[in-house]
């Protein structure tokens, strides 16, 4: 049985129902619509070996994989409708690439809403949009379900060539949603698109917990270039120990990008807030007219805490003076920064286009915070001499090595992928222990100071 027929069968059988899937199987053609209605449950789990009688019995985190080939539309679709209010989705352990449009695709029908959609386990690959995920319908995008909750954990998205205006992960309709241990890598988008909104996350209209996420050498081309885009109603938003490193916005010629960055926020109202904490940006390019490589903020309130700025690069010309390496924000938004480190506190590393709309406490620092990998190091990756203010976009090389950068403090820590206790030869990191000592600092690596860095 094929996965849209096993998919098909379980929507009509209008009940909680389970689909496994063991092996490589082929995507799915078109949206598979439940219409009956009793809320149902629907659960899509993978990593089987085609003998298990329990979910218990699968091996830890394997994984199987259903590939659009290149020609199916889909690799898994569903999407709640007419009356199925409160029908949640389960999807988890499964390898989704080759899709032509949406590697999953949870629709919801006119003027519906649906029930929770947790993912986990899932790696999304190769396709033009990893995962369109929406919690109900909106004619104008811009509500949401508050019954309906999004849980996204412990998930991939690379190698995505975004074609339309979705990124990655686009989001859109929950009350409620978390994105945690995350990796975003090399998404791009393709060039002469007047829309590449959030290449590797695109938020609309809704709040988002984004936890220890990774974002590493997205790159977004012409006209918009968001790495992770918060757009209209997403107040409450907050990005908490993630890193964004290597990412680039490369416009050519005329188009340049009049918004860009790795968080970028359009918020609806002045006074929407997104929280930005313990967060690390380094490393990343920009080529706009007005925007920041680090965090932009187009209109909102921003509050940045316990977090690094380093290394990023704008491209600065005589006729585009509003921008910034690290932190810009516009004439309706603001910036409240404590326990936090600049290269400096001022341009060419910091703008606000409306004077005073960016305050510092008294805890913010200036100098090299001392990455295991140096600023000199990357510009030679990157063959720039100057740093950071660059004239032309092409002195500047926008193909090194992003897997190589290694944004941890110099002194000690633990590799995220043996779990093995690292240590540099070099100086100890500055912003070791110099974190708000009101902030927890429970999960902090040993030997720790008893406060976040």
């Amino acid at each position: 049985m094929t996965l849209e027929a096993a998919v098909t069968a379980a929507i009509a059988y209008a009940d909680d129902c389970e689909v496994w899937v063991s092996g490589t199987v082929p995507g799915m053609a078109t949206v598979r619509e439940y219409t009956g209605t009793v809320p149902m449950t629907l659960a899509v789990r993978g990593g089987f070996a085609g003998d298990e009688r329990a979910i218990g019995e699968r091996i830890a985190g394997a994984r199987s994989v259903v590939d659009g080939g290149g020609t199916n539309a889909y690799c898994l679709a569903v999407k709640c409708g007419s009356s199925s209010v409160g029908t949640a989705t389960t999807v988890e352990s499964l390898e989704i690439k080759g899709a032509t449009a949406h590697g999953f695709f949870r629709d919801v029908n006119n003027w519906r809403t649906a029930g929770n959609l947790t993912v986990s386990n899932c790696v999304f690959s190769g396709c033009p949009n990893g995962a369109r995920l929406l919690g109900r319908y909106v004619q104008d995008y811009s509500g949401t379900n508050p019954d309906a909750a999004l849980v996204l954990r412990d998930c991939t998205f690379k190698d995505c060539n975004v074609t339309g205006d979705y990124g990655a992960l686009y989001m859109s309709g929950f009350g409620e949603a978390i994105v945690e241990n995350c990796r975003f890598l090399n998404n791009k988008s393709t060039s002469n698109r007047n829309n590449a909104y959030g290449v590797a996350l695109y938020v609309k209209g809704m709040p988002v917990e984004v936890v220890n996420c990774e974002f590493r050498g997205n790159v977004a081309a012409d006209q918009k270039g968001e790495i992770a885009y918060l757009n209209g109603i997403c107040g409450g938003t907050g990005f908490r120990h993630c890193t964004f490193v290597g990412n680039t916005l490369s416009s050519t010629g005329s188009k340049v990008s009049t918004l860009g960055g790795c968080v970028v926020a359009e918020l609806d109202a002045v006074a929407s807030d997104v929280a930005v904490e313990n967060c690390t940006f380094a490393y990343n390019l920009v080529n706009c007219s007005a925007s920041a490589a680090g965090l932009t903020v187009y209109r909102g309130a921003a509050t940045v805490r316990n977090s690094i700025f380093w290394g990023n690069v704008a491209y600065m010309a005589d006729d585009r003076p509003n921008v910034a390496a690290d932190l810009w924000t516009g004439a309706s938004a603001s910036a409240a920064v404590d326990y936090t480190l600049f290269a400096s506190k001022d341009m060419p590393y910091v703008k606000a286009m409306s004077p005073g709309a960016i305050t510092f406490g008294p805890s913010v620092y200036e100098g090299d915070p001392g990455l295991v990998t140096s600023t000199n190091e990357f510009l030679q990756a990157v063959s720039v001499s100057t740093y950071p203010a660059v004239k032309s976009q092409t002195r500047i090389k926008t193909t090194f090595d992003r897997a190589s950068l290694n944004v941890h403090l110099r002194g000690r820590w633990t590799d995220e992928t043996t779990g093995e206790p690292c240590k540099t030869r070099r100086d100890r990191s500055k912003a070791i222990d110099m974190g708000d000592p009101a902030s927890a600092w429970a999960n902090e690596p040993e030997p720790n100071g008893g406060r976040v860095n």
